[in-house]
């Protein structure tokens, strides 16, 4: 449904190394930070206004600008960001103590960029991470399937965007694992999950999709969004194991601590009275959904149920 890349970076990192108390957006700040160094050659002036901004890598990836035959887009408050962060993960390797892997999925020209995108995280890490600076060295990038795109050293494999394969088919009962914090907003307060039912988290991929369609895929034919809500109305919680978790992060632009919740656990959906919204639920396992995707937050997994 769209168009994209999944990558993994794979670090290594000192034994006992610390880790980031809200890693998804130390790993985010630093990499825009980088990517800024990397690309941009009017040091210090913004971005808005700048000669080169439509041609840059930085502000295509972090100041997105709405796509020019915006069809969903006009309705959003903000065009979505080409990327999505997954969590790093510490990795037990033997002999050298461990490492970390973060995983990126790329849309739209963001794929283009990906050589800045490289060159960028691998800054990052050796800049430090987070608070405590921790360094991390860049070894490898590979793709979904663990092929190899770059190791140290070595020029890149070319690549290209592809629309994922759709696993789930015909399946009317799936459940859905909440791998990362999943935040949803009502009215402009967080809902929780008590108030979270079917109809509101398969419209909010719906919604989600539609709007990558949109920005990052001009083939894409429209979206009718009045009718898959519709469709999305049918959608029913068969069983919900949730709870709310908080996180605090540091926000270098607020200079300030700020605390982002969002909902963690499982919830079995029944989807037989809402025929064709399988493939908007299983894209959001590479996209996300909710709030602050490009942290990290929103990852889903869905299973049979």
């Amino acid at each position: 449904m769209v168009p994209l890349l999944s990558v993994k970076f794979h670090f290594s990192a000192p034994e006992g190394a610390a880790r980031a108390p809200f890693p998804g957006a130390a790993w985010r700040g630093a990499f825009g930070y980088a990517l800024k160094r990397t690309v941009c050659v009017m040091r210090p002036r913004i971005c808005v206004g700048c000669p080169f901004e439509m041609s840059c890598a930085y502000p295509y990836v972090f100041e997105t600008a709405p796509g020019r035959q915006a069809k969903v887009m006009r309705d959003a408050n903000a065009a979505p960001r080409p990327f999505v962060l997954r969590l790093p993960r510490a990795v037990n390797r033997e002999g050298d103590g461990g490492g970390f892997e973060l995983g990126m999925t790329l849309m739209g020209r963001a794929i283009d960029y990906l050589p800045f995108i490289i060159h960028a995280v691998m800054d990052a890490g050796q800049g430090g991470i987070g608070r405590a600076r921790t360094l991390h060295e860049l070894e490898r990038v590979t793709d979904a399937a663990g092929a190899e795109i770059w190791t140290a050293g070595s020029n890149m494999t070319p690549q290209v965007a592809a629309i994922p394969d759709m696993r789930l088919g015909d399946q009317t009962r799936i459940a859905v694992d909440l791998v990362s914090p999943l935040r949803l907003v009502r009215n402009g307060a967080p809902i929780r999950p008590a108030e979270l039912d079917g109809p509101t988290l398969a419209f909010a991929a719906v919604r989600r999709v539609a709007l990558l369609r949109d920005g990052f895929d001009e083939s894409a034919p429209p979206v009718d969004l009045n009718q898959l809500r519709a469709i999305a109305n049918q959608v029913s919680v068969l069983e919900q194991e949730l709870e709310w978790s908080d996180h605090r992060r540091f926000s270098t632009r607020q200079n300030q601590g700020i605390v982002m919740g969002g909902m963690t656990g499982r919830l079995v959906l029944d989807l037989a009275s809402a025929p064709g919204l399988s493939p908007f639920l299983e894209t959001c396992e590479h996209v996300h959904i909710g709030k602050g995707v490009t942290l990290g937050l929103g990852e889903i997994a869905l299973t049979p149920a």
